[in-house]
């Protein structure tokens, strides 16, 4: 009966992850609740994973990434952009996404940058736009999100650019939960009194670069490139900053404790029945 019970309690606490697939099936209570989009750069740069039917476009005639075979997270396939102007487009279906500016969460994972004030990303949010930077040593070395149209700018402590710029992977995160636009660089978080407009939407999104200006697009590698249409917890983010993935299924703490504590006195039970 012990052993039984060892194995089972064994396979409800380890680490489920999720198959690849072009549809996200989401699964409600973990990680990949309210996945829209997904993409970890593993088998080649269309293998991208949507509950949305959003798409990406790379920009004609522009060499925009470098697939590898290992080295991203958890020594899988990343990405590298390179030799400027590069951008990867997301205006394909993101608008018809519905992806709500009051209620969603952006995480990269970004290594080898090479320069300051070159764009990352950028998206925006109805008539404001986002372009996330590193700064220079005048502005301090930080990571900055830009906000322009009445947006706000966020900006992290001094030197934190640096965790960039390294071979290690460094996770940014951009969460907005109806109250805050906030950002989180390897647990380091920002937040800007600030009230996303519940009617607008997330759109025209591009990754590695600011709206296609090539002297701004950046030199860098990234991986597990994924947006929810939800807020995450701080624990998920945390989860995501120790290497974890967007494509996890990790049950919520309540949940996963109430599951053991049924088992267990289902268990007992049977005990002092038998």
């Amino acid at each position: 009966m012990r052993k039984t019970l060892s194995l089972m309690l064994l396979a409800i606490c380890c680490p489920l992850v999720a198959q690849a697939a072009n549809q996200i099936d989401a699964q409600p209570g973990s990680l990949q609740e309210g996945l829209a989009f997904y993409w970890d750069f593993n088998n080649g740069s269309t293998d991208y994973k949507t509950a949305t039917g959003m798409t990406i476009s790379f920009a004609t005639g522009i060499q925009t990434v470098n697939q590898h075979a290992t080295g991203g997270i958890r020594n899988s396939g990343y990405i590298s952009s390179f030799n400027d102007p590069t951008r990867i487009d997301f205006y394909n279906g993101l608008s018809g996404a519905n992806i709500k500016a009051n209620a969603f969460t952006i995480s990269l994972k970004i290594s080898g940058l090479t320069a300051d004030y070159r764009s990352m990303l950028c998206f925006s949010i109805g008539g404001q736009t986002f372009d996330l930077q590193s700064t220079n040593s005048g502005d301090g070395n930080q990571i900055a999100l830009y906000g322009s149209g009445g947006g706000p700018t966020l900006l992290t402590g001094n030197g934190a650019n640096s965790l960039l710029k390294g071979a290690d992977w460094a996770n940014v995160v951009l969460a907005s939960n109806g109250t805050n636009l906030t950002m989180y660089v390897n647990g380091l978080k920002v937040s800007s009194a600030y009230t996303p407009d519940a009617s607008a939407t997330l759109s025209n999104l591009q990754l590695s670069s600011k709206w296609g200006e090539g002297g701004r697009a950046a030199n860098a590698n990234y991986d597990d490139f994924a947006i929810w249409n939800r807020a995450l917890s701080d624990s998920e983010i945390n989860h995501l900053t120790s290497g974890g993935t967007a494509g996890d299924l990790i049950p919520e703490p309540a949940t996963a404790t109430l599951s053991l504590l049924g088992l267990a006195t289902l268990m007992l039970r049977r005990r002092r029945i038998g």
